[in-house]
């Protein structure tokens, strides 16, 4: 299946949950030269399948929110990304799911279509998440089936709230990522991180 037929049967979810504490207000309302983040993403995305948008009780409808398909937010607060994969895995209306965070305006689709079919490889997979040139497993972005939901749960359950340690689940995989580009992973915390960014693009 082309890429972009494939990409029709995934949804996209963009975590917006966060109270950005270190960047001084929540990253939802991060603007790229005066264009909300959230706008910013969808031009470039150009997402051809379902767009979910995950928020947390407070901050809820940021600008460009009313452009996704849905918005859902998390139930209990506190609980980090982790909390919002689980939440995009309970509202999906596909059964492939890829994750950005709202903070990673350098993403490009040609980006998240590779999670997308390193995930078809392996149709017993329920996820996965990418190592870079550096050897390092970054959490996000990552590819995830439905079925993921009950690790995530689990998880959770357990008061294990690092997305990162899915990968302790052999259902979910680490694969190579070190032939993509490092903006891939490019996010912020401060708003000297996120200018840094900004003066990518």
């Amino acid at each position: 299946m082309p890429p972009t037929d494939l990409l029709k049967t995934v949804t996209l979810a963009v975590l917006a949950g966060g109270s950005g504490s270190r960047m001084g207000g929540p990253k939802s309302l991060l603007k790229i030269r005066s264009k909300p983040i959230l706008d910013h993403l969808l031009d470039q995305l150009a997402w051809p399948g379902p767009t979910l948008l995950v928020t947390a009780r407070g901050c809820e409808n940021p600008p460009g929110a009313g452009r996704f398909d849905r918005e859902v937010s998390d139930t209990v607060a506190g609980e980090g990304p982790l909390r919002g994969v689980l939440t995009a895995l309970g509202a999906m209306t596909s059964d492939v799911l890829v994750v950005v965070a709202v903070d990673m305006p350098l993403i490009g689709r040609e980006d998240l279509s590779w999670f997308v079919q390193e995930l078809e490889v392996d149709t017993c997979l329920h996820g996965l998440m990418a190592q870079n040139s550096e050897g390092a497993i970054e959490p996000l972005p990552c590819a995830l089936r439905k079925d993921a939901i009950e690790i995530v749960t689990l998880r959770l359950a357990s008061g294990r709230r690092s997305l990162h340690g899915l990968v302790d689940d052999p259902r979910v995989r680490v694969v190579d990522g070190s032939t993509l580009s490092p903006r891939v992973w490019a996010n912020a915390n401060t708003p000297q991180e996120w200018e840094r960014i900004v003066d990518q693009l």
